[in-house]
């Protein structure tokens, strides 16, 4: 068996790569592979890139090693004339640590004796600029993995964990070591083990050193080098959260022609933005844990369901279908469910569990877009999946009380309405 480590989107955040390779050496690697985006947005691209390449694990480029590379050449986009953090960076890197970033490839083919080859990209074979997010179509993914003849491919950039099975690939992401924006302050990265029946993902959530990564930012005068754009990735850091796309969304809708500021950020950041947010970025919006007591007794605790839940999950999964099929319905469709697509959904955050005297008793899922209706989203709706109760708590009102937490849920996202779609009763 081969294990690896995959560490992608560092972003020149020393203290989380530290806390990253502190926790890998605990797992008897045979390699550790990177995904690029060693810099851009952070204030340590020297001792990042040097750590790294010292080192000598293999690794690819990503949009930010293209950025470097190619601002202020003919090749750079005109857009990119006012990147003032590509420059500020550049200072830091120093000439030679780009000569060295000149020479990495942008894609490689890892073929182990004892697991089937696997193919890695920084966002995706046709570009590092635009990557994969779980909103894709099956559709969508196989165009744009048609010609790859390795089974399991691993990407990064969106800076999103994902395990899907598409078709004949295998679709993995690491998440981000530096800049996670899931709305979580914890360094990303992905074990895996590899035989002769495929690689299998373990992703890894690591806490790091945010006071060192701001007193560095601090000391680099970041923002007062930057400006704009270093306030904002600052803010990105600090909030775990995506902001520089959906804020200049949101300043092209309200004030067509400005330029970002920051009187305009700080009036964005006073707003709701996931409106102006990317789909696939509505993760872990809500709190893990609340109290459902309204009064009634006795209360029941709901939590985000971890790894470690999965057979709870499934458990009720499988009474779900035993449930309807007494009833002659057919809400469910599989007897068994996914464990993959299960494993997805806890890694958004998106599922719960509701928990009676320490026993599970219902699981109900979140989305803040329906899958099954790409091209009609409402943006400011929740929508709750999959609701399944335990028939022999039925008699606590307890499905009246998941779906009025759920509304309360929604008014704390800033969302106008609830989508409810199936509430069955698992049999037991």
């Amino acid at each position: 068996m081969t294990r690896l480590a995959v560490i992608a989107d560092i972003h020149a955040n020393l203290p989380a790569l530290e806390a990253v390779l502190e926790d890998i050496a605990h797992h008897d690697v045979d390699q550790i592979v990177v995904l690029g985006d060693l810099v851009g947005r952070g204030p340590y691209p020297r001792q990042v890139v040097e750590r790294i390449v010292q080192a000598g694990w293999p690794l690819i480029r990503g949009n930010h090693e293209y950025y470097l590379l190619d601002y202020n050449t003919v090749r750079a986009p005109a857009e990119w004339k006012n990147h003032t953090m590509t420059a500020w960076t550049q200072e830091l890197l120093g000439s030679d640590n780009l000569k060295r970033m000149a020479c990495w490839p942008d894609t490689l083919s890892l073929r182990f004796r004892d697991a089937p080859p696997l193919r890695v990209f920084h966002a995706s074979p046709e570009t590092p600029f635009h990557g994969f997010f779980h909103h894709h179509s099956d559709d969508y993914l196989c165009e744009k993995l048609a010609g790859i003849d390795e089974g399991t491919v691993v990407v990064a950039h969106t800076h999103l964990v994902l395990d899907r099975q598409v078709d004949r690939w295998h679709l993995l992401n690491p998440g981000s070591v530096g800049l996670p924006l899931d709305g979580i302050q914890q360094a990303r990265y992905m074990l895996l083990e590899g035989d002769d029946h495929g690689w299998r993902a373990t992703q890894r959530r690591v806490p790091f050193d945010y006071d060192a990564l701001f007193a560095e930012i601090r000391r680099t005068k970041l923002i007062e080098n930057c400006g704009i754009a270093g306030r904002i990735f600052a803010h990105e850091f600090r909030t775990a959260r995506p902001q520089i796309v959906a804020a200049h969304r949101w300043l092209h809708s309200a004030y067509p022609g400005r330029a970002m500021d920051e009187a305009a950020f700080e009036e964005f950041c006073s707003l709701n933005f996931w409106p102006y947010q990317n789909k696939s970025y509505h993760v872990f919006v809500l709190q893990p844990y609340y109290t459902l007591g309204d009064g009634l007794e006795p209360s029941l605790d709901l939590r985000r369901a971890e790894h470690g839940d999965v057979a709870s999950v499934e458990q009720l999964l499988v009474q779900a279908v035993a449930g309807d099929k007494k009833q002659a319905l057919q809400q469910w469709k599989l007897n068994v469910p996914d464990q993959r697509a299960l494993l997805a959904s806890i890694e958004r955050g998106e599922v719960y569990l509701v928990a009676d005297q320490g026993e599970d008793v219902a699981a109900l899922r979140l989305q803040w877009y329906d899958e099954d209706q790409d091209s009609k989203q409402v943006l400011d709706t929740l929508y709750l999946h999959k609701v399944i109760v335990r028939h022999d708590v039925a008699a606590q009102a307890l499905e009246r009380r998941v779906l009025a937490w759920a509304e309360q849920a929604a008014r704390e996202a800033a969302k106008a309405h609830v989508r409810y779609l199936a509430v069955p009763r698992a049999q037991v």
